[in-house]
């Protein structure tokens, strides 16, 4: 599965493993079987990033090895003026 625009300002309600999640960055059919793919078109906040993989990892969702993230990805960062 991959995701190839977008960002983290909606989400996607889905159950994966008998659980409900909002994915607002990783693909919305990452089941644990599938390898799935974030895309050079989507907008990737860092921090969002990792708190979304984290609580998949919490939830038991085997997301090392099956997720992947282009190094064309659009990366944006929080910048206080």
């Amino acid at each position: 599965m991959a995701r190839y625009a977008g960002g983290h300002n909606a989400g996607h309600t889905v159950i994966i493993q008998g659980k409900k999640f909002i994915l607002q960055l990783v693909p919305a059919d990452s089941a644990p079987e599938c390898m799935s793919v974030i895309g050079n078109g989507v907008v990737l906040d860092p921090l969002a990033f990792l708190k979304e993989v984290a609580g998949l990892r919490a939830a038991g969702v085997k997301v090392d090895g099956n997720l992947f993230v282009s190094n064309r990805a659009q990366v944006i960062l929080p910048i206080t003026a």
